[in-house]
């Protein structure tokens, strides 16, 4: 297994390629602007080729006691894609909101380096993640609900892996999992106390596979008194490392492969100490297909129970928030 080392001080070096790792923090610079894509048989493609292949997103998660608050804000090069959505668990029901609009509407614009600020905004909705220093700031407006929040990064080891992926691809991740946050938080109308909320950010970019599939578990929850979040998945990031970590009270540990099988409305999650199961209530799903670009998104909100052991210590889930995502798409 690879050894967590300091970060290099560019993503992209002065040749234009990605450099691979497992990094303690982000790099300060991801020098984008130098991108070169790799032709698999020899060469580069044009520059102006280079919107066509390259993703960035960030998605931001929370988990309350009445609800699992999510959005995402996805630049695909030629079209942007933003969602927000509210689960309320006592209900069991989703409701979202999409939006879709192409590059030169300007309405979205992501931060270009790790400390920068993220930014969509349209005519009656408003969305910020600023992480220029800690606290980030989370700003949302959304209809019928409204978020003003800080999201502290105290003591929080973020997971930041560089990989391969496919013949001349590859992604670059970093993921933080229940962080604690503080604010004020308005759905329908009603302010709901924040005490006990926990977000959890996954930032993902780079030139990845033409066909890609995922399956993604998220969750974020105190567990005896402690704060104990997980990443796990299966698909894009496996070349010779994986992106399954556990999170708790911000201290990193990480976990092996794991297999995830859907059943259903839920799924089942196993590994070396792993054995999770996972049923939905809801979910939050697009679909679109035309040949040339094809998506199948399904990401549903439920609960988990079972036992994760980490560092011979077994934690166990009964009931517990969070998401599973099941992702096919052709870009």
């Amino acid at each position: 297994m690879w050894q967590r080392r300091p970060p290099p001080p560019r993503l992209i070096d002065a040749a234009g390629r990605p450099q691979y790792g497992w990094w303690q923090d982000e790099p300060a610079d991801y020098a984008l602007q130098d991108l070169r894509l790799a032709r698999p048989m020899g060469g580069h493609w044009p520059n102006f080729l280079r919107p066509l292949r390259f993703k960035h997103w960030h998605f931001i998660s929370l988990a309350h006691r009445q609800a699992i608050i999510a959005m995402a804000l996805v630049d695909l090069g030629y079209a942007h894609h933003v969602f927000v959505y509210v689960h309320d668990r006592q209900r069991g029901q989703t409701q979202a909101l999409t939006r879709r609009t192409l590059p030169w509407s300007r309405r979205l614009r992501l931060a270009r380096q790790a400390q920068g600020v993220s930014r969509y905004g349209g005519r009656a909705e408003f969305i910020e993640l600023d992480t220029t220093m800690p606290p980030w700031q989370l700003h949302l407006d959304w209809p019928q609900l409204q978020l003003h929040a800080q999201l502290q990064l105290t003591a929080m080891e973020p997971l930041v892996l560089c990989l391969p992926a496919g013949v001349t691809g590859w992604t670059y991740t970093v993921k933080r999992a229940a962080m604690q946050v503080a604010g004020e938080l308005t759905w329908r109308g009603q302010r709901l106390d924040s005490d006990g909320l926990l977000a959890s950010h996954d930032l993902s970019l780079g030139v990845m596979r033409r066909q890609t599939q995922w399956q993604w578990c998220s969750l974020a929850t105190w567990s005896g008194g402690h704060r104990f979040g997980l990443n796990l998945a299966l698909g894009v990031n496996e070349s010779g490392q994986n992106e399954n970590a556990a999170w708790i009270d911000g201290r990193l540990h990480k976990l092996p492969a794991v297999w995830i099988a859907g059943q259903g409305e839920g799924c089942r999650v196993a590994g070396d100490g792993i054995d999770l199961r996972f049923q939905g209530q809801d979910r939050h799903e697009e679909f679109l297909h035309t040949g040339v670009i094809d998506s199948r998104f399904r990401q549903w909100q439920g609960e988990y129970a079972g036992e994760v052991v980490i560092a011979g210590q077994t934690w166990r889930l009964h009931n517990d928030p969070g998401l599973w995502e099941d992702h096919y798409v052709k870009w």
